[in-house]
């Protein structure tokens, strides 16, 4: 009697120590958990933040950037990007950024000629003039008022709108096509929001080609051309009228 109630007794204390030791396993293990959780939690937001950083690149190349369609120094020059201009940058490797504009374009450019950065994209500082465009728009201002003839390339005699713009390029040495259509070839494209003084706009204004007339942009949203719609051929337009906002084309720079 006396030596199973001894059993009995050590049965329940060795029960008792099962019990606490898997009660102190198991607080060890929910410990754990709760610190592994929090690791976890705390990567993972860690990550998440990281993804949101979106970076950018601020182009630095005094002469603009050529946004290409490939990697590579021989693939198509999409458009021209001009110093200070802000894109996003979608892939970023040691040679070359795919990047994407505000209007949408996505390219390549060359790491060596961008500012990277994350974050908040700042404000572009883009000059509105280049040195050259600046003289050719300065140039052209003086023939206000030559007379639009179809066909003619004299500045101060006549021009149609192609002879205007072959005319003042000429006296810069700058060759480009004679007819509007076909002077839109020559260059590389331009983006609306990156123009420049001396880039040149075409438009659609009817006719048979998708292309029927060019001027030359002179900053501060305006450009001088000849048309046959006003008392004097060669003006000034806003590029933000009702009609050059629904006959706009495209925008090619040459210089």
């Amino acid at each position: 009697m006396a030596i199973s109630k001894m059993i009995r007794q050590i049965c329940a204390t060795a029960l008792c120590v099962t019990m606490a030791t898997s009660t102190v396993f198991a607080a060890d293990v929910k410990q754990g958990e709760e610190q592994q959780a929090t690791v976890i939690s705390s990567a993972t937001e860690n990550v998440t933040n990281a993804a949101v950083q979106t970076q950018y690149g601020v182009i630095t190349a005094t002469s603009g950037l050529k946004l290409r369609k490939e990697a590579s120094l021989i693939s198509t020059v999409l458009t021209v990007l001009p110093e200070g201009s802000v894109v996003d940058i979608d892939r970023l490797g040691s040679d070359w950024a795919r990047v994407v504009t505000d209007g949408g374009q996505k390219g390549y450019v060359s790491t060596d000629y961008i500012s990277v950065g994350s974050g908040k994209k700042p404000v572009a500082k883009v000059a509105e003039t280049s040195g050259k465009g600046e003289e050719m728009v300065a140039y052209a201002k003086q023939f206000l008022g030559t007379p639009y003839v179809w066909g003619g390339t004299d500045l101060k005699r006549g021009v149609d709108c192609s002879g205007f713009v072959y005319a003042v390029l000429k006296n810069f040495g700058i060759s480009v096509n004679r007819s509007s259509a076909s002077m839109a070839s020559n260059g590389v494209p331009v983006e609306k929001s990156n123009l420049q003084a001396g880039d040149l706009v075409f438009f659609n204004t009817g006719g048979n080609s998708q292309i029927s007339h060019v001027g030359i942009y002179m900053g501060d949203g305006s450009y001088i051309h000849a048309t046959d719609g006003a008392p004097y051929g060669v003006t000034i337009t806003s590029l933000n009228s009702s009609y050059s906002r629904n006959t706009y084309v495209t925008a090619r720079r040459v210089i």
